[in-house]
């Protein structure tokens, strides 16, 4: 529970708070500080703060307190609707659940897509797309490209989160796809065609079958359908040269 005890009497007193630019300025000389000098600091959280008395507020919450006179509800929190953690301008922020606020999280810094849930799955040479609903992850599947994941994860988040169905922060042309590590190149995934595997580092369909206790290739194609077309001729080649 945070432990807030300033009021917005007090607040007035010591802060004026332009909401059309979310800034606050000091109306009093106290501990340094001039008249009309910008107030707060930029904390590592990526939020503003300022010091009043020894304690440490959060100025998107004195900005709540300043206009609306009273904080939020132990329930609820305040959301920043573009992402933006020091924008404070009271337009640009709206109460929130915590599950509310997760269906509008910001991009993390170390995703591998610069998307949020879309990472590259190197074992496949694909890209997943996921979901979080309700705390739990919604798994979309495996996606050729960056962009097929991407329209899956947006309209399951159109359906699922109602208080925030776009993603904030996140554009598909600052998408970076990241490079196939050898593992995953070389490594042919199976199309669900019997014979027939995707080989990434070819971008080709690969056919084969197993004569005995060996695998024989029967070669590369642009296609499954061709790919499955020459394992099925050779399957019925083997099968006319046993009779």
């Amino acid at each position: 529970m945070r432990k807030e005890s300033i009021t917005q009497a007090e607040l007035k007193e010591l802060l004026d708070y332009d909401p059309e630019t979310g800034i606050f300025t000091w109306k009093v000389c106290r501990g340094g500080k001039q008249i009309g000098r910008v107030a707060g600091y930029m904390h590592n959280s990526g939020y503003r703060y300022t010091e009043i008395d020894h304690q440490h507020y959060a100025l998107h919450r004195l900005a709540w307190l300043y206009v609306h006179g009273k904080y939020p509800n132990d329930s609820l929190e305040i959301d920043h609707i573009n992402g933006v953690r020091d924008d404070n301008r009271i337009v640009n922020l709206r109460l929130a659940t915590r599950a509310q606020q997760m269906q509008n999280k910001a991009v993390y810094s170390n995703s591998t897509t610069k998307l949020p849930g879309i990472t590259f799955h190197k074992a496949s040479g694909k890209y997943a797309a996921r979901l979080n609903v309700n705390g739990k992850q919604i798994w979309l599947g495996l996606f050729d490209t960056v962009e097929a994941a991407w329209e899956a994860r947006q309209k399951a988040k159109a359906e699922h989160h109602g208080f925030a169905p776009e993603d904030r922060g996140a554009l598909l042309e600052d998408a970076t796809p990241p490079p196939l590590p050898d593992r995953a190149k070389y490594k042919a995934e199976p199309t669900g065609v019997t014979g027939v595997h995707h080989v990434p580092h070819r971008n080709a369909y690969r056919a084969r079958m197993r004569a005995g206790k060996k695998l024989i290739n029967l070669g590369y194609f642009d296609t499954i359908a061709e790919a499955e077309a020459a394992f099925l001729k050779a399957k019925a080649e083997r099968g006319a040269d046993r009779g």
